[in-house]
C-alpha cells in the first residue's frame, strides 16, 4: 500500500506544485476536477466565450483498491448536467471533468509503481436551459462533448507516459512531474479549443476540432 499523501497548490496562472508527505496506510490519488471543499483549489481560466469551459482543479484524497476504475469515453446527454448554473457566468453551459490516478508501492526488488488511472464526468456540470436557443442545444452539447474528450485524452496520455517512463526510488515525485506536464498540455488545449471554436459558434473550426479529438482518442485508446 502506498503511504503518501499529496498536497497541491496552484502557481499563476495554471502551474501546479505538488509535494508529498509520508502518511501511514494512505493510498495516493491526484485528480483534475472541479469541486468545492477544503482540499480542492479552483482556478478557472479566462478564455470563456459563449460556450462552456472546463474548470480545472487539483484534488488530493485517498481511495481503496475497490474504487479504482478504468478510463472511459462515452457520449454525453443533457441529463448528465445536474449542477446548478452559475448565473454570473457568461457561459451557456459548463463541463467539469475528472482525471485521477492512484499508485501502490512497487513489487519487492522493483522501483516501478503500480499505477491506476481513470476519468469521471462531474455531476457539477450545468446548463442554463433558458439561454441557448432550442435549435442550438445539440450544437452546444457537442461542444461540451469536446471538453469531456480532453479529460479522456488527459487520462490516456498520462497513462501512456507512465507506461513508457523509467522510474527510480523517487517515483512519487516522478509521477507528479509526468502528471503535471500532461495536465498543462490539456489546460492549454482547453483554452485553444474555446478560442478557435468561439464557444461552438465557429462551425467549421468546431467540426475540425471534433475530428481532431476523435483521432487523438483513437490513437491513444490502446493505453486504456
Amino acid at each position: 500500500m502506498c503511504r503518501y499523501k499529496v498536497t497541491v497548490r496552484p502557481t499563476a496562472p495554471f502551474g501546479i506544485t505538488v509535494s508529498t508527505h509520508l502518511q501511514e496506510d494512505t493510498s495516493f490519488v491526484c485528480g483534475v476536477e472541479s469541486a468545492s471543499g477544503a482540499e480542492t483549489i479552483s482556478q478557472p481560466y479566462s478564455a470563456q466565450l459563449h460556450g462552456a469551459t472546463a474548470l480545472l482543479v487539483v484534488l488530493a484524497s485517498s481511495v481503496s483498491l475497490a474504487q479504482a476504475r478504468t478510463i472511459e469515453n462515452r457520449h454525453l446527454t443533457w441529463s448528465d448536467f445536474k449542477g446548478s448554473p452559475d448565473r454570473q457566468s457568461p457561459d451557456d453551459a459548463r463541463t467539469y471533468w475528472f482525471v485521477r490516478y492512484r499508485y501502490d508501492d512497487p513489487a519487492q526488488g522493483s522501483v516501478r509503481p503500480v499505477v491506476s488511472v481513470w476519468n469521471e464526468f462531474g455531476e457539477q456540470s450545468w446548463v442554463k436551459w433558458d439561454t441557448p436557443r432550442e435549435n442550438e442545444k445539440d450544437q452546444l452539447l457537442n461542444h461540451e462533448q469536446g471538453h469531456y474528450s480532453m479529460g479522456v485524452l488527459c487520462a490516456l496520455e498520462f497513462k501512456k507516459a507512465v507506461e513508457q517512463s523509467s522510474f527510480t526510488a523517487d517515483y512519487p515525485a516522478e509521477l507528479n512531474r509526468i502528471f503535471s506536464s500532461v495536465l498543462k498540455k490539456y489546460q492549454d488545449m482547453e483554452k485553444l479549443y474555446d478560442l478557435e471554436t468561439r464557444g461552438m459558434y465557429d462551425t467549421a473550426n468546431q467540426q475540425a476540432w471534433d475530428a481532431r479529438l476523435g483521432r487523438m482518442i483513437d490513437e491513444l485508446w490502446r493505453y486504456r
